[in-house]
């Protein structure tokens, strides 16, 4: 992992929230930044869609210290059973609601702008995972941005793609 404070927050300190959203195994890179922003001050969101309720396990310990269970948005789209300590993660994000389905993040994102919390300053938007995930956060961003005049994102893109079938 990276040493030091890394290098996404450090880059900008001007950020009064930081919103991940995360694809998969996408969620690795802002383990480590989750920390950072807490400590540096930043209120802490996070969107995450994945399939494997084996890596939500394994990673909420690492969440949970940072982002409060309002500031989440966890999808689970796949068919393995849920272990039962991660249920919290799934029905203690904003609307209440566990989901097995995919989470509209244009919505997801509409709404966290609205939140008088999150108008107060900048917002880092770090996105990791699949390109068509960060698509759809850069266009949640713009929207969000046009609906609130006056209220500036910045959009930080890692994405993956997948090597073709030889």
């Amino acid at each position: 992992g990276p040493y030091g404070l890394p290098r996404v927050i450090s880059a900008v300190p001007w950020a009064s929230t930081v919103i991940f959203v995360c694809g998969g195994v996408g969620i690795t890179p802002a383990l480590s930044q989750l920390a950072a922003a807490r400590s540096h001050g930043m209120q802490v969101l996070l969107f995450w869609s994945l399939r494997s309720p084996g890596l939500l396990q394994q990673c909420a310990s690492l969440i949970e210290p940072h982002v409060g269970y309002d500031q989440l948005c966890i999808s689970l789209t796949g068919d393995e059973p849920i272990p039962e300590e991660c249920n919290r993660l799934l029905c203690g994000h904003s609307s209440g609601v566990g989901s097995r389905t995919r989470r509209d993040l244009g919505a997801w994102l509409q709404t966290v702008a609205a939140k008088s919390d999150v108008k107060q300053g900048p917002v880092l938007l770090f996105a990791c995972g699949p390109s068509g995930l960060v698509a759809k956060a850069r266009q949640g961003a713009r929207a969000a941005e046009e609906a609130m005049p006056g209220m500036s994102w910045t959009v930080h893109e890692e994405v993956f793609r997948f090597l073709p079938q030889l």
